[in-house]
């Protein structure tokens, strides 16, 4: 089904918003994160403890939300109140952070500021935790960033997974798009 002013496709057609297409990722992992915990585990160099205790957030507006919880007004902090994670994976031990892209590349300001979350993230929760950065995009993106020696970005982070790869772990048609929008 589509519409005449859409060209004949429907909005999931036309749609790069990669909120979208973490909105559809963020319903498959919460049905099972450990799943998904095994999943990262067997296709990265991740070793994430898979019996602990998972909980999946979308568009996670950590620091905020966790001073709210506090009591303690984020102006009073050097934090950002709309710093927000586009998936978090969350574990009494681990905080596992996804960065998406669908049409977009990663860039260096980005890599800097999750640095220094996985600088920061311990302080604030005072205690010490491991903190993980995934970048999730597309294939066709990690492929030429190793075809044309574009590395030193996605290198920061500590693992890459695909959109291909979700469509191939949940079987939906929704993440082929998202990985070939990519320069679309």
């Amino acid at each position: 089904m589509g519409f005449k002013y859409l060209n004949g496709k429907s909005w999931l057609d036309v749609t790069r918003e990669e909120r979208l297409f973490c909105s559809f990722l963020y319903w498959d992992i919460r049905q099972s994160e450990r799943d998904f915990i095994i999943w990262l585990n067997n296709n990265t160099d991740l070793a994430l403890q898979v019996d602990a205790n998972w909980e999946i957030g979308y568009e996670v507006c950590f620091y905020r939300d966790l001073l709210k919880l506090r009591d303690e007004p984020i102006s009073s902090t050097d934090f950002s109140p709309k710093r927000t994670f586009d998936l978090c994976l969350f574990s009494e031990d681990s905080i596992v952070i996804i960065e998406a892209k669908v049409q977009q590349m990663f860039d260096e300001s980005q890599v800097r500021v999750f640095l220094e979350d996985k600088r920061d993230i311990p302080l604030i929760i005072g205690k010490d935790i491991d903190v993980v950065v995934v970048a999730l995009g597309s294939s066709i993106y990690f492929d030429n960033c190793k075809i044309y020696g574009h590395t030193s970005i996605v290198d920061n982070f500590d693992a890459l997974i695909t959109w291909k790869q979700m469509h191939d772990l949940y079987g939906k048609a929704i993440y082929l798009r998202a990985n070939e929008t990519y320069k679309n």
